[in-house]
């Protein structure tokens, strides 16, 4: 299950699917990320507190391997310390089934 979705009251399609999680764990963040993955939604938003480099890293890893991407998904992911700070990074699928090695969230 979705932290939240929003969905298009006419064809019942996801336009948007969150997920969050505040572990300090980056397995536990990557386990919610892989509900967005499976998730048919245009916009995927990870949220999450841990060390940034770890989530993209276990994330980039997984969409690498995961033989059903869809071109023009966009992945958006949002760090907030604790000190409140927030930070943004996307990362737009280029092409259907696996992705190219080279993949990297883009600081927004």
């Amino acid at each position: 299950m979705l932290d939240f979705c929003c969905m298009d009251a006419k064809s019942n399609e996801i336009l948007l699917a969150a997920e969050s999680e505040w572990s300090a764990k980056a397995g536990d963040v990557e386990d919610d990320f892989q509900k967005l993955v499976y998730t048919k939604a245009r916009f995927k938003i990870m949220i999450f507190g841990t060390d940034p480099r770890s989530v993209f890293e276990r994330a980039t890893n997984f969409l690498r391997l995961y033989p059903c991407n869809n071109l023009g998904d966009m992945y958006i992911f949002a760090h907030i310390s604790n000190d409140g700070a927030v930070r943004g990074w996307k990362l737009k699928i280029d092409r259907d089934g696996p992705l190219s090695s080279d993949i990297s969230p883009i600081l927004i």
